[in-house]
């Protein structure tokens, strides 16, 4: 009877975990990241590379690729396969991926308590654990709204734990497999996002003996990358992104070269420790049972007893290394998730120190611990208030998008819809969102399905239907003068761009997340512009080589030939730029210097695959920028085409420059010739 009431006890908080969950609400159609996400995880479904790869957040991909599988087998979509039910139902499917987590969490949760239990011969061990996700608002936020690479962090220290337990329970711990295994779950928490890092660090500091911390340090290398296989194509991308991360003071890589702004950091650190109090206090314990070790370090100790006190050092070496690492881009909790998850370890790790008392009752440790176990229960109730007003805040949100639509079929019946990207929530925005990080290889499906959609692009500061620019003056002469937009609030920065562009908008409907706006094609202008009025042009044939015959060159431009040039196909002179079906980039060059509101032309000819060959234009962070088109707009009757269109310098790029490239996605041989890059304003 007493068994069946423990294992009951341990069934408390991860059931709660699970029900509250699974009844939180979340917003729908958010397109960042949960379309990445989405999209992605389709792609490793489909056996593609991926991407999104700056997490690098390829387990949360490989999860979601196996539900998306499994979701539509038991779905039985008879209509559809896979790709057109997802590109149909998105937010379904997302639904159905938050939840996936929910449970796969609450599910490790139990096991968790049952180990600690079954390993620790201790209730009040395997609850500490299990309290561990109440401690902060952001661990469950994030594990019951986000299909992101956080509920799958949160599995990932859960993994590391249980590897843990096994580990200081063992009698064996010189055994080589301890070191491996905890090298897998790292591994795997790397591979999931590099905020994980600080838990790689625990991993060394509690492995002991030389011959084991080495082992682990190189298993963790094999074990990273058998977790990031679906990025493999992007590992230098990733390497980038990550050199950017460390080499520049801004969030994701942006702002001023340097290592880190002092005086934010500084700001950082003191508002992590003022917005996790809980955790500072876990980080202080910690502290302070070690310095008592310390000062009582001539009192004769078992091993255990300085293995225990290690453990203590290390959990907050730990966490103070998630917090210096966060404090250089802070700005959202969520980025401390595994340090954050490491609460519930740090205080098993006291009260396994408390538990031993001796010269005292068995009574008073006893009581100790449940007082800290109830301190623990105080604070994670303290976290209902902000999880509520999240929830009501993701309700009224998509409270406010259901009415937003109904207006608009409502009140403007007759208007032409053109959706404001990429700061909306919206299904199409978020869709479009997700194709730009998913290789855009769902542009010709999502094309099929909603043909008629139409974007304007803050960035590009143009209106699109997907991937293909629509002049200004050819939307009032196709739509009429009867077009709204809709989507997110257009800040005064953006607005002054879109306004400077030609573009006048009279706000109709300002919500809290919602807006529509009128344009007032009566007031609008737009500046047309071509290629014969270029400000400067530069046009790389493919026989003009540099002295070496490394690059391309045009005046005093060059583009690296790298391999690609070949005599087979040529649509001027003798030669061009062949694309394997393996190598699938060439012609890179990079528009350095631009400024806000110039224009450029940019076209090329091509032989080959017409509808998964593409000119490409993109920022450095693609979300900020990003155009590709595949449409001919000249035949040259013998199997060249030329490709082509313009686009202006958006506002607020992190890095003054614009990569142009061509990307052959058809796995099959393509030729291409004559890349022209003009300025015309």
């Amino acid at each position: 009877m007493r068994k069946i009431l423990t294992y009951g006890l341990l069934l408390i908080l991860p059931l709660l975990f699970l029900l509250l969950g699974l009844g939180f609400h979340r917003a729908n159609y958010s397109a960042d990241p949960e379309y990445a996400y989405l999209l992605n995880g389709l792609n490793v479904a489909r056996f593609k590379h991926t991407g999104h790869y700056d997490h690098p957040g390829s387990t949360t991909q490989m999860w979601n690729a196996a539900i998306l599988r499994v979701t539509h087998l038991v779905a039985q979509v008879e209509d559809d396969d896979l790709t057109a039910d997802v590109l149909k139902n998105p937010d379904y499917y997302i639904g159905i991926l938050i939840s996936s987590g929910i449970w796969l969490n609450a599910l490790l949760f139990i096991l968790l308590g049952f180990l600690a239990y079954k390993l620790l011969k201790d209730i009040l061990s395997a609850l500490f654990l299990q309290a561990a996700p109440f401690l902060s608002s952001s661990i469950p936020e994030q594990v019951w709204t986000k299909l992101s690479p956080e509920p799958m962090l949160v599995v990932a220290t859960s993994l590391f734990i249980i590897c843990l337990l096994f580990y200081i329970t063992s009698e064996h711990r010189k055994n080589f497999k301890f070191p491996v295994l905890l090298a897998l779950a790292v591994g795997f928490g790397l591979a999931t996002k590099v905020t994980f890092a600080p838990i790689a660090i625990l991993g060394f500091l509690v492995i002991s003996g030389f011959r084991n911390k080495i082992i682990y340090s190189i298993s963790v290398i094999p074990a990273f990358v058998l977790f990031t296989m679906p990025a493999w194509a992007a590992y230098k991308l990733m390497f980038r992104w990550f050199l950017g991360l460390g080499t520049h003071t801004g969030v994701y890589g942006q702002g001023k070269s340097g290592f880190l702004d002092p005086t934010e950091y500084i700001h950082n650190l003191g508002t992590i420790v003022s917005r996790n109090i809980f955790f500072s206090v876990t980080i202080a314990a910690l502290f302070l049972v070690s310095v008592t070790v310390l000062i009582l370090k001539s009192v004769k100790k078992t091993s255990a007893d300085k293995s225990l006190n290690w453990y203590i050092a290390s959990v907050m070496i730990a966490q103070i290394s998630g917090i210096l690492l966060i404090a250089k881009h802070y700005h959202m909790n969520y980025y401390l998730l595994p340090v954050l998850s490491l609460s519930g370890l740090g205080w098993l790790f006291i009260w396994m120190k408390i538990r031993p008392l001796e010269g005292s009752s068995s009574f008073l440790p006893k009581l100790i611990g449940i007082l800290l176990l109830c301190g623990m229960l105080v604070s994670a109730w303290s976290n209902k208030a902000p999880l509520k007003l999240a929830d009501y805040y993701y309700d009224q949100t998509n409270i406010e998008y259901d009415s937003v639509k109904n207006l608009v079929k409502e009140k403007y019946a007759g208007y032409t819809v053109i959706d404001y990207y990429p700061y909306s929530i919206d299904k199409m925005n978020a869709l479009r969102w997700g194709n730009v990080y998913s290789r855009q290889l769902y542009t010709e499906n999502i094309a099929k399905i909603y043909p008629d959609q139409l974007f304007y692009d803050v960035y590009a500061g143009s209106f699109f239907n997907w991937d293909k620019p629509i002049a200004a003056s050819d939307m009032l002469k196709k739509y009429g003068n009867k077009l709204i937009i809709t989507g997110g609030q257009i800040n005064e920065v953006f607005m002054k761009s879109i306004t400077d562009k030609g573009l006048r908008l009279e706000p109709l409907m300002i919500g809290r997340t919602q807006a529509i706006y009128l344009v007032d094609s009566t007031s609008s202008f737009f500046r047309q512009s071509d290629e014969s009025s270029a400000l400067s042009k530069y046009c790389f044939s493919m026989d003009s080589l540099s002295a070496d015959k490394q690059f391309f060159v045009a005046g005093n431009e060059k583009i690296p030939v790298e391999g690609k040039r070949n005599d087979k196909e040529a649509y001027s002179g003798k030669c061009s730029a062949m694309l394997s079906a393996t190598d699938v980039y060439a012609i890179p060059y990079r528009i350095t210097n631009v400024k806000e509101g110039e224009k450029y032309m940019l076209t090329v000819w091509k032989k080959g695959d017409l509808k998964e060959t593409y000119l490409v234009a993109a920022a450095d962070n693609a979300g900020q920028f990003y155009l590709q088109s595949t449409d001919p707009i000249e035949d040259a009757g013998n199997g060249w085409v030329k490709v082509g269109f313009t686009f202006t310098v958006p506002a607020n790029l992190s890095t003054p420059a614009i990569k142009v490239y061509v990307w052959n996605n058809s796995g099959k041989p393509v030729y291409f010739d004559d890349l022209c890059i003009s300025r015309i304003k």
